[in-house]
């Protein structure tokens, strides 16, 4: 009895130091999961999560390497699944299994199961999205972007190109008029992004239809890039509804000195020998010509009201007897032909338009003025010009 009872100390002993080594290798490996996974693994074999981190750091420097994300995933596919095999909740494994596994119903299925656990991982975000693209669920893969930009705004020079791929596809605005809704910074940056992409436009427009990007800079560079497109009737269409005209029939049109909007709006020459700008005090223009200068100092693309018509202005140009070398031009746009070229009388034009070139749905006017060399400079005013239709 007297021997048994230091051999069963003993044993207590041994059992007690074996635990708390045990015990302090599995602290140790806990402790060590986040900066030195590779220690932690071996302290701790049972250590799923250290594991994990190994796979994710093997991953992430092949794919700087390699950048070929499915590549890299299989240089660091062992190490995901001893992860997931001792640590079955670990959305990083799945992901990196998954980006191993070649696309189809099997990578899918392990998309759908690490989606369940975690959302937020990046990689696996980047899987969901992929999933969401090629299964057409447009709606689902702008929220998932969404989700992604309002964490990480940084990442929208990789994810916008995605993005527009989706915005591109027909019935897709819709989806995106839901989202797009200016509450997130990315919003207006993917606006920005889409409008110098001549593909989106159509569907920039449509968007633009449903909702305000509440930002006339972006409006007028729509506008502009759908002119330079080529599609006229469609750049009238959407001038008409950012200008806010009607689309009544106008008998009468006056051609006010607005600038908002070109080439709908007017545009004008702006330096110190020669410019046009509007008048502080009035709605007329004011036209200054040094001498020596001369060219296009207004223009304007316009809709033509049906011939015949009559365009007119009065003007006050000094000196007055210099007023004829400041003429009005109409061209067709396109072919550009040349409609007419009138000069400006004593005080005033007006000039009647009786036929127009078939197929010349939109015209050019524009007024060119010349101050010659050795004689005054030109300057005055001119008064918006009125198109009235003939009766």
């Amino acid at each position: 009895m007297k021997f048994a009872k230091p051999l069963r100390f003993t044993l207590l002993s041994l059992t007690c130091g074996f635990l708390a080594l045990g015990l302090g290798f599995q602290s140790a490996g806990i402790a060590l999961t986040s900066k030195q996974p590779e220690i932690a693994a071996r302290l701790f074999p049972l250590n799923g999560l250290a594991r994990e981190n190994i796979a994710s750091e093997k991953y992430a420097s092949s794919a700087v390497l390699s950048q070929e994300p499915e590549a890299a995933a299989r240089s660091a596919e062992m190490w995901a699944r001893l992860a997931y095999l001792k640590e079955p909740l670990t959305p990083n494994s799945l992901a990196i299994l998954a980006l191993a596994t070649d696309q189809g119903k099997a990578r899918s299925t392990v998309v759908d199961l690490a989606s369940t656990l975690n959302r937020r991982e990046l990689t696996l975000q980047g899987l969901v999205l992929q999933e969401q693209v090629l299964a057409e669920n447009y709606g689902g893969a702008v929220g998932t972007i969404d989700e992604i930009l309002r964490v990480r705004p940084a990442r929208s020079g990789e994810l916008f190109p995605v993005l527009l791929s989706v915005f591109v596809q027909e019935g897709a605005v819709e989806e995106f008029s839901r989202v797009l809704d200016g509450s997130s910074p990315w919003h207006k940056r993917f606006v920005s992004y889409a409008i110098g992409q001549p593909k989106a436009l159509a569907n920039l427009v449509e968007l633009r239809s449903r909702q305000s990007f509440d930002d006339q800079k972006l409006d007028q560079t729509l506008l502009r890039n759908l002119v330079s497109g080529g599609d006229l009737e469609a750049s009238y269409a959407l001038y008409r509804r950012l200008s806010g005209e009607g689309s009544a029939e106008r008998s009468n049109q006056v051609l006010s000195w607005i600038s908002t909007f070109e080439p709908f709006d007017w545009s004008f020459v702006d330096s110190a020998e020669f410019r046009a700008q509007t008048s502080q005090n009035s709605d007329n223009l004011e036209l200054y010509i040094r001498p020596g200068n001369g060219g296009t100092f207004a223009k304007r693309t316009i809709s033509p009201p049906e011939v015949p018509f009559t365009i007119s202005a009065t003007h006050e140009i000094r000196p007055s007897n210099l007023s004829q070398d400041v003429k009005l031009v109409l061209t067709c746009v396109g072919s550009g032909e040349q409609i007419m070229e009138v000069p400006f009388g004593e005080r005033e034009i007006s000039h009647s338009i009786t036929r127009l070139p078939s197929g010349c749905s939109y015209l050019e006017l524009g007024l060119h003025g010349r101050a010659w060399s050795g004689k005054s400079a030109l300057k005055g005013e001119i008064s918006p010009l009125l198109l009235a239709t003939q009766m």
